[in-house]
């Protein structure tokens, strides 16, 4: 079974099709979330594929959005700063960042505002003792904020995560559901926060398809700093939701298309001036 999906004869639905029965998976809102895992995920570890989407009821789902005078990574930052505060409620957190930059910033910017021996961050870059060593204090209750990519995200298990953050939401809309389902673990109940920018209001509509559930907008806390945009940060957010309405609608040009250029006529060189001492405009003055 496993060759004839190799040589391509059998399609990824028709796998999971196949294990259906085997994943448990009864409910509809699961049954979308399933037909979107890549089946060498399953194979990989199927007891992990069952708990990430069995474990998507007993987590509380909420997004923050500052609309779009606040979407930018400083406002991000503030909200994050704020929401940590509360070392009992958010005692154990994994927050997760698109890239290996994002989330060395936000361990310097968090190593500025709490003790530096109660947080970590691990990715792709990180030598593979300096990530067992980070994981197997997070465990132990001695870090209390863990920074961690996607590359890194599924080796992550670890109970009593009380909270995810998602500081970014993930472009492949499957690593919201390995993400969140850090947390939620061993019948215990978890709550996975996303930030979301203007850009990627678009990237939180494909991942609710997904897990067929709608994430709430939570209320901002009333003290949060929200920092206005900056020119270049808010040009590239519009680029990219221009980008996005391309791809739902090939004709949409957008405030971003390529202009023709319009061609223009070649200037003329002046003709150079004859100096009276030389050679040339006496010749010229005896004709």
């Amino acid at each position: 079974f496993i060759d004839r999906f190799n040589q391509g004869l059998i399609s990824e639905e028709g796998v999971l099709n196949f294990f259906f029965d085997d994943l448990i998976v009864k409910d509809e809102a699961s049954a979308g979330a399933v037909s979107m895992i890549k089946f060498y995920d399953y194979v990989k570890s199927p007891e992990a594929v069952k708990r990430d989407f069995l474990a998507l009821e007993k987590i509380k789902k909420v997004a923050y959005f500052p609309g779009k005078s606040g979407s930018n990574l400083k406002t991000k930052m503030n909200l994050l700063l704020q929401l940590l505060q509360d070392e009992t409620r958010f005692n154990r957190v994994l927050i997760f960042a698109r890239t290996r930059t994002i989330a060395n910033n936000i361990f310097k910017y968090l190593t500025r505002k709490f003790a530096e021996e109660t947080i970590r961050v691990i990715h792709a870059n990180k030598a593979q003792n300096a990530r067992i060593n980070a994981m197997e204090a997070f465990k132990a209750g001695e870090v209390r904020i863990m920074v961690a990519t996607d590359v890194v995200s599924r080796g992550i298990d670890v109970s009593l995560v009380s909270h995810v953050i998602n500081f970014d939401v993930p472009l492949i809309y499957e690593d919201y559901v390995h993400r969140i389902g850090r947390t939620g673990r061993a019948l215990q109940t978890g709550e996975a926060i996303t930030f979301v920018t203007i850009a990627e209001k678009y990237h939180v509509g494909k991942i609710e398809g997904i897990i067929r559930q709608t994430i709430p907008i939570a209320d901002l806390p009333a003290d949060l700093d929200i920092t206005e945009t900056p020119f270049v940060e808010s040009q590239a957010m519009l680029r990219e939701i221009d980008d996005q309405r391309k791809i739902a609608d090939p004709t949409f040009k957008g405030a971003f298309h390529e202009k023709k250029s319009v061609p223009t006529k070649k200037k003329r060189k002046p003709r150079p001036k004859v100096d009276p001492r030389s050679r040339a405009w006496k010749l010229k003055r005896k004709r």
